[in-house]
């Protein structure tokens, strides 16, 4: 392998690795990851000694994600309901505006042609 391939080839890796570390850091799954490739790595004797420490730790880490986004699912859920309670509650004013019965005729004269 030339010089130039291998700068080539490194600049990829890292390019991957950047994307990678974002995708994980948005989906909230960086704790996770870290912590799996960590003790696993650094540790191995501590993770056949502990177990349940181990498989305890990582679930706290996967609780972190799924958390975040079923609060985050429940918020946007929430939010539109608001939305929609207030565009219902606005639609009851427009039944009383003239200009929108002029409007409504005029969309009902146009789709019966």
């Amino acid at each position: 392998m030339t010089l130039p391939q291998a700068i080539v080839q490194l600049i990829g890796v890292i390019f991957l690795l950047t994307i990678i570390w974002k995708l994980l850091s948005r989906t909230k799954l960086l704790p996770f990851t870290l912590y799996l490739i960590g003790v696993n790595n650094i540790y191995p004797v501590w993770v056949a000694e502990h177990q349940l420490a181990y498989y305890g730790i990582m679930a706290l880490c996967l609780l972190y994600p799924i958390t975040y986004w079923l609060l985050r699912y429940r918020q946007h859920r929430q939010e539109e309901a608001e939305v929609m309670a207030e565009l219902l509650a606005g639609a009851g004013a427009y039944q009383y505006d003239e200009r929108y019965q002029q409007m409504r005729e005029m969309i009902r004269s146009m789709d019966s042609k």
